[in-house]
């Protein structure tokens, strides 16, 4: 994890917290949802070039996504984008 640049007037405050585990937590997890969604996406690139959405009897992918894993219908118009 890079340097964390404290932006408060007692630092050891926070190195003596629960802040260092939190911080460090916090970006492992974001890296790991920023994972799972590259994969969400490669398969809906999969979905898409298949037409599976036509196959399952549905009008376009997003209203696929929308049915399949109840994401907005904005939301699974920016997936097949």
């Amino acid at each position: 994890m890079a340097e964390l640049e404290i932006h408060h007037n007692d630092p050891d405050r926070f190195w003596a917290s629960r802040g260092p585990a939190l911080t460090a937590e916090l970006v492992t997890a974001v890296g790991e949802a920023r994972a799972a969604m590259a994969r969400v996406l490669d398969v809906v690139g999969e979905l898409d070039r298949d037409d599976i959405h036509r196959l399952a009897g549905y009008g376009s992918l997003p209203k696929l996504l929308t049915a399949l894993v109840r994401v907005h219908p904005r939301e699974a118009r920016r997936w097949v984008e």
